[in-house]
């Protein structure tokens, strides 16, 4: 008989090991002897602090104006700013009705009203709240 031939291919290699080479971590520090070590800061001075913070509540008023203007419908308009002249100037404008009516109601005036005021009588039960002292009193060295 006649041989048989069956062609395989050979599995590829395996692949080759990767190598991940991390550089070396520093060494860590020698030990020393007690120190803190505070990060700079940039130093500041409160006029600065100050002036900041007037900024972001002028910044802050300004938004609140600015929200009650669109919710209630105003029409303000804002003509000086806070942070140059400390104060604010506001102009209203608002639309009036093209006629206006005018309508006065008489009413009858309420009566004289006469308040009479009624007090205890505070002289008579102070005193005979120190007679029942006394009485007390008495009765205690009776016994």
């Amino acid at each position: 008989p006649a041989p048989i031939y069956i062609r395989e291919q050979a599995p590829p290699p395996p692949p080759a090991p990767i190598y991940i080479q991390e550089p070396a971590r520093p060494a860590p520090p020698q030990p020393q002897p007690m120190t803190i070590v505070l990060p700079e800061r940039r130093r500041e001075h409160s006029r600065d602090v100050h002036a900041e913070v007037r900024a972001l509540e002028a910044e802050a008023r300004a938004l609140r104006l600015e929200r009650e203007a669109q919710q209630h419908h105003h029409g303000q308009i804002v003509i000086a700013q806070p942070q140059q002249t400390g104060y604010e100037m506001v102009e209203y404008r608002e639309r009036r009705p093209d006629r206006e009516i005018v309508e006065y109601v008489e009413r009858d005036k309420s009566p004289k009203r006469e308040v009479i005021r009624v007090e205890k009588d505070r002289k008579a039960a102070d005193k005979e709240r120190r007679q029942a002292r006394k009485i007390a009193m008495m009765m205690a060295t009776l016994s």
